[in-house]
């Protein structure tokens, strides 16, 4: 007999309700400067948009990211100075997902220790929002 599994997107981050402060002042500015190759990009595509900084970041990522662009801005902080790849999704309750999400494909295969994960987001998430994070397990519903 064959049966369908939906697949869950999820793991170990964090999620939009984790977030209580705004984003501080410069931060989307920092964070960008983390990831100079992912600027690059931005700042392309604002001169052929004709968008400011700002105008850019609202209309183009916070939309995107259902007002939370800061995630893709750490998403892609991260995997250009730490070389992880962490996935930032929203689910359909609006609500956006910061998470490592490894799959080892062998026993031998060894993941990065959540406590290494918790550092880096909360290092990450310190510079965009002013604030530490405990990450755990998150599943989108």
């Amino acid at each position: 007999m064959a049966y369908f599994q939906k697949y869950r997107r999820g793991g170990y981050g964090i999620t939009s309700k984790d977030i209580r402060n705004r984003v501080v002042k410069y931060g989307i500015e920092k964070i960008l400067d983390c990831a100079p190759h992912f600027k690059e990009e931005v700042l392309k595509q604002m001169e052929k948009d004709g968008y400011s900084p700002v105008e850019y970041y609202i209309r183009k990522l916070d939309d995107y990211f259902g007002g939370n662009a800061e995630f893709a801005l750490i998403r892609e902080a991260i995997f250009e100075q730490e070389g992880i790849i962490v996935s930032a999704f929203i689910d359909l309750d609006g609500i956006t997902y910061l998470v490592y999400d490894y799959v080892p494909m062998s026993k031998e295969d060894d993941s990065i220790p959540n406590e290494t994960i918790n550092a880096i987001i909360n290092k990450y998430v310190n510079i965009v929002f002013g604030q530490d994070v405990q990450c755990d397990y998150h599943y989108e519903k």
